[in-house]
């Protein structure tokens, strides 16, 4: 009985390994006929095997992904007597919902806070410029010279010095407008705002017309405020030709001479004051004619110093005025005209005369080669025939290095021949 219990169990075992060995055999033959051959082969193969076009073959499937949660189907607008059935959510569906529920009211508190705990906007205020310190000198005018100070001011900025608009008065001059030293000096002391008729005698010997005339030596530092030692030239510019007109005087320091471009800003600085001012106008003849002649004459004694520099020749410039003029300056036109022509004539005509060139309202300038005891014959042929008339000559030397410097020497011999009995004064 044992026996045929061994022989069974054995058998049993013989058979299954012989199953497990023709499954294992079916397996391999079936992953070496499908397993390797690409789609495209495959049905080639069914196409000649088995007469079979067209096979298509998956080798993959993915399982779509099932839906987190499941909602209610929409009904179609063919049938709407089917309504669809709400379906239960799932238990995973039950957990989530709390859990997006709690996360959307939170995100909604975080994206719009309360207004109690809203945050401020910080601002800043608004940034201003430092106010700019205020002048020690302020400017000083009259009421009826409204503008005039700022005017005066701007002059002061661009030249230096000390500016004023000075008008004649019994007493003398008296101060409409100030900037710089004098504007100082006239709020301090009130009375400094009056020029004595002795301080200001220069003024009331210059010549009449518009023209810029540069005292210089004893003469200049005619405003107060600046220490007369310390001012180098005073240039005086008369606003209109009138007898009694304003006049803009400028003091400016030795270490700053005037230029040629500085005296053309002083004259357009004087039309313009005039205007401020709103004094009547001049004949437009007389006031174009004294501007243009004054910068073409001071061009031409620049270019007889470089050419007498260069030359090494002897030079002088004398100005030449009527002895007479305020009475000539007083008719028409026509016979001021004629007085300088004949004037102009009569320099031409003394040896040693180069060039005549106008320098104001009968202000006539010669450029002559000479100097020393020349000068001197010079001014006599000069004065021997004709009606008497006022000459001052500056010598050309090394200290003129600008046509200014030689033309400020030659006015100061000129304003001489006003105070003293001289009719001729040389500056050597």
């Amino acid at each position: 009985m044992e026996v045929f219990l061994w022989l069974f169990l054995f058998m049993l075992v013989v058979g299954a390994a012989v199953l497990l060995a023709t499954w294992l055999r079916a397996r391999r033959r079936d992953a070496e006929l499908w397993g390797g051959q690409e789609p495209d082969q495959i049905a080639k193969w069914n196409e000649q095997t088995l007469g079979i076009s067209e096979v298509r073959v998956h080798t993959e499937r993915k399982e779509p992904e099932s839906p987190r949660f499941q909602t209610a189907a929409v009904p179609s607008a063919a049938s709407p007597e089917a309504p669809a059935q709400p379906t239960a959510p799932s238990p995973r569906a039950e957990a989530a919902a709390p859990q997006a529920s709690d996360r959307r009211a939170s995100g909604e508190s975080a994206a719009s806070p309360a207004p109690d705990s809203a945050p401020s906007v910080p601002t800043t205020p608004s940034s201003r410029e430092p106010a700019r310190p205020a002048r020690s000198r302020p400017e000083w005018w009259e009421q009826d010279a409204s503008g005039a100070g700022a005017l005066l001011r701007s002059l002061v900025d661009v030249t230096g010095g000390s500016a004023a608009i000075v008008r004649p008065s019994p007493d003398g001059y008296t101060v409409l407008a100030a900037s710089g030293a004098a504007s100082a000096a006239i709020h301090a002391h009130a009375d400094a705002r009056t020029l004595d008729a002795r301080s200001a005698r220069p003024l009331a010997d210059l010549p009449a017309g518009l023209a810029t005339f540069v005292l210089g030596g004893n003469e200049a530092g005619l405003l107060p405020g600046m220490d007369a030692d310390a001012v180098g030239e005073t240039a005086v510019r008369s606003l209109r030709t009138a007898p009694g007109s304003p006049c803009l005087v400028l003091d400016v320091l030795d270490d700053q001479p005037l230029t040629p471009r500085a005296e053309g800003l002083i004259s357009a600085y004087a039309d313009l004051a005039a205007r401020v001012l709103d004094l009547p106008e001049d004949a437009p003849t007389q006031e174009a004619s004294s501007g243009s002649s004054l910068e073409g004459a001071m061009e031409r004694v620049e270019k007889e110093i470089n050419a007498a520099r260069e030359q090494g020749r002897d030079l002088s410039l004398a100005l030449v005025v009527p002895h007479d003029a305020e009475d000539i300056l007083e008719g028409e036109p026509e016979e001021i005209d004629a007085h300088a022509a004949a004037l102009r004539q009569r320099l031409m005509a003394v040896p040693g005369t180069r060039e005549v060139l106008a320098m104001g309202d009968l202000v006539l300038g010669a450029l002559c080669e000479m100097k020393g005891p020349g000068a001197e014959r010079w001014a006599r042929n000069l004065t021997r025939d004709g009606d008497p008339v006022r000459i001052g000559i500056a010598v050309y030397g090394p200290r003129h290095v600008t046509p200014n410097l030689l033309r400020q020497d030659a006015v100061t011999a000129l304003h001489q021949t006003y105070t003293t009995e001289e009719s001729c004064v040389i500056v050597d």
